[in-house]
């Protein structure tokens, strides 16, 4: 293909990257993916980028900013696909109709379940870097990289506001209950800026993918970000201290055996702790890397109903959303709860509050993601198979966070019966999976995967970029520590480029 072709494509094929390689290449457009390829992209002068995702373009914004918020749950089980075998695999009848509310899942499309994801975006709490005795964080100082995350997603307060919310505060103020962050874009006009909704990164990928296109088209400038839809990576090719490239098929016609290997200068893997580590134990990897796929972690999720009298009758002062932190320091109180308030229909005296309990798993060496013996996808790919038990300290730690959300029902004039009114969610339905392949000091090696760059141990150029490498999950939603930690890096992996190109200088100035 000629080289003026490349700027009348918004997205390429896998011959495409073939016959014109990218520098570094991508593995997942989720929320690590776009945010390796958005740092590269702004500051990483004239890098060339790939990535590479399995599934195809469903929307290129949240699917909140496109159809109603009580759709939401439709869609996802219209699109969500289960991958794996073992505990996030979905439980049937006996009929064999999947039974709902069972199991993880994937969401294989431009954007990743980002797609799809709520919009709570808090930082960790500083406790959970440091606090487990096997999930010590090798970095704990993220706070440049939450800066940026936190500006580019739109982080902000003041979702919900009015008369419940601030009642709702008071009655809480006991616990420190807070406003969450919101990664939301509430602005409306303000400046000749037009208000976008919910972040997602399918946005921001698809906003890098255009601005590339025209500065292409318009600009006279080269293609540097190549995104591939339907490309499915089966494994990492490799002569064990160098990635050699990602060998890949065609992912709408599992039929088609065709297998290209896309090289590159650098690898990231980005495409979820479960199927970043199912690439990388096919792959071989795992044989001298006695951590790869282990520790293994989630939000133990509980979640109960109480309705009780509305503070304002007027259901457009009825909407809250609040957070209680962790009150106390000790592993059994790494929890936090997240209360939101609706208007009750037809009864403007009531309003319905639902308390989600969201705890952080101990870190447990037997809980994994395997691929011995386990079974084929369509493709012929070996799937994993993940492990995953609750410790005697998680059973503690849940039912501590039972009897808070007991409590605090009671403070917002409800009773929740803790053995008969709290549900919890089946294991993977957090959606936070995190660990796998981890990062940590290199006298550790039997504990850890990458450094805490992400750059995998005794490998140049492969790095991890997704909640793989979390030591341990942390009690706040993932998402923003994952955009922070990628952002990381990919700073990283532009010093690497960096120097590559500096001594490839110096070696030409050398030669007679």
């Amino acid at each position: 293909m000629a080289e003026d072709d490349w700027e009348d494509k918004l997205y390429f094929s896998l011959s495409d990257l073939e016959e014109q390689p990218p520098q570094v290449l991508i593995v997942g457009s989720g929320p690590a993916g776009t945010a390796v390829a958005e740092y590269l992209y702004e500051e990483c002068e004239d890098v060339t980028i790939g990535i590479l995702e399995r599934g195809t373009i469903f929307t290129v914004t949240h699917i909140i900013n496109s159809i109603p918020l009580y759709l939401r749950g439709a869609f996802i089980e219209a699109m969500e696909q289960f991958p794996w075998d073992g505990a996030f695999a979905p439980k049937e009848d006996a009929q064999g109709k999947r039974q709902p509310e069972t199991g993880g899942m994937m969401i294989f499309a431009l954007g990743g379940r980002g797609i799809v994801a709520g919009a709570h975006l808090r930082r960790f709490y500083k406790d959970d870097f440091r606090l487990w005795n096997q999930g010590q964080w090798p970095v704990t100082d993220l706070a440049e990289y939450y800066d940026r995350a936190e500006r580019v997603r739109n982080v902000s307060f003041g979702e919900s506001e009015g008369r419940s919310q601030t009642w709702t505060l008071g009655r809480l103020e006991e616990y420190n209950a807070s406003p969450p962050s919101w990664g939301l874009d509430i602005r409306s006009n303000r400046n000749k800026e037009i208000s976008r909704g919910y972040d997602s990164s399918a946005a921001r990928l698809w906003d890098l993918v255009l601005r590339d296109y025209v500065k292409a088209k318009v600009g006279n400038k080269k293609r540097r970000l190549f995104f591939a839809p339907q490309a499915y990576v089966t494994q990492i090719a490799h002569d064990r201290e160098r990635v050699r490239g990602f060998v890949c098929r065609e992912a709408q016609d599992p039929r088609k055996k065709d297998m290209i290997v896309l090289g590159a200068e650098q690898f990231v893997l980005a495409a979820s702790p479960i199927e970043s580590a199912r690439l990388f134990l096919n792959s071989g990897l795992g044989e001298d890397r006695p951590a790869a796929g282990r520790y293994l972690a989630e939000h133990i999720y509980c979640r109960g109903l109480v309705t009780v009298n509305a503070p304002d009758n007027d259901p457009h002062e009825q909407y809250v959303n609040v957070v209680v932190p962790p009150q106390r320091k000790q592993q059994q109180q790494r929890f936090q709860i997240h209360v939101q308030g609706d208007p009750v229909p037809g009864d403007p005296t009531k309003i319905c509050y639902r308390l989600t309990g969201e705890a952080a798993m101990d870190p447990q060496r037997e809980n994994r993601v395997t691929v011995d013996g386990s079974a084929e996808d369509e493709y012929g790919v070996k799937k994993a198979t993940v492990f995953l038990e609750y410790s005697p300290d998680d059973a503690t730690r849940l039912n501590i966070m039972k009897n808070e959300m007991r409590r605090i029902a009671n403070e917002l004039g409800g009773n929740l019966d803790p053995d008969k009114d709290l549900k919890v969610l089946a294991k993977g339905r957090s959606h936070h999976e995190a660990g796998t392949l981890r990062m940590g000091h290199p006298d550790q090696l039997d504990s850890c995967v990458t450094d805490s760059y992400g750059q995998v141990y005794n490998i140049s150029n492969l790095f991890v970029a997704d909640a793989s490498l979390f030591p341990c999950v942390g009690v706040a939603n993932p998402m923003l520590t994952i955009t922070a930690l990628a952002y990381r890096v990919a700073e990283k992996i532009c010093t690497s480029l960096k120097q590559g190109q500096s001594a490839t200088m110096m070696v030409k100035q050398e030669e007679p």
